[in-house]
């Protein structure tokens, strides 16, 4: 896969989507706005969503990415690319100092099966059986992959700190003197 060239949605379309993985479509966005339809009652209504197009620089809004969410069911949503697409290239995340590859972001989808998949087995193993299970277009492949096994690990950590009963220090010390009774003999 030669870097920086991925097939990204066309200008000027409509794209349907049943899941959120619209929000990983190889572009970087800045979110712009969002108005509910109608102002009265959204429940029943939409969540429109403005997203201007994120350059090396700043932003632009000579591309825009402007999203229709049902709200009654979130996962409906119908995306509209207005503008020029030539404006948006590829760079690197603000936060890398040596790697010069661009940022792309994965889709929430794989993302979730990544988190269920590190329950039971180690991050390496995981990322190893994602890459080779990934049986899809080179286009497609920066997003619908993990990006690397520090991903991967990130993943490993947040399941790890979601099932921790508490984050209080003292409270985790504690416990740590329950299983090592005959170390510790006094907690204050």
């Amino acid at each position: 896969m030669p870097d920086g060239h991925y097939s990204k949605p066309n200008p000027n379309i409509f794209c349907i989507f049943a899941t959120d993985d619209w929000k990983a479509d190889q572009y970087r966005w800045r979110n712009n706005g969002v108005k509910l339809y109608p102002a009265k009652n959204p429940i029943v209504g939409l969540r429109k969503t403005v997203f201007i197009c994120q350059v090396e620089n700043g932003f632009t809004d000579e591309f825009k990415k402007i999203s229709y969410e049902y709200i009654a069911e979130p996962l409906k949503t119908v995306v509209q690319y207005i503008g020029t697409s030539s404006v948006s290239v590829p760079f690197p995340h603000g936060n890398k100092q040596h790697d010069t590859k661009p940022h792309v972001r994965t889709c929430p989808s794989t993302l979730k099966t990544v988190k269920a998949a590190v329950e039971k087995d180690i991050p390496s193993n995981v990322y190893k059986i994602s890459v080779a299970a990934a049986e899809v277009d080179v286009a497609l492949q920066p997003v619908v992959v993990p990006r690397n096994t520090k991903q991967v690990q990130n993943a490993a950590y947040v399941v790890q700190q979601a099932r921790r009963l508490t984050h209080d220090a003292i409270y985790n010390m504690m416990e740590v003197s329950y299983d090592l009774e005959p170390f510790m003999h006094k907690l204050t």
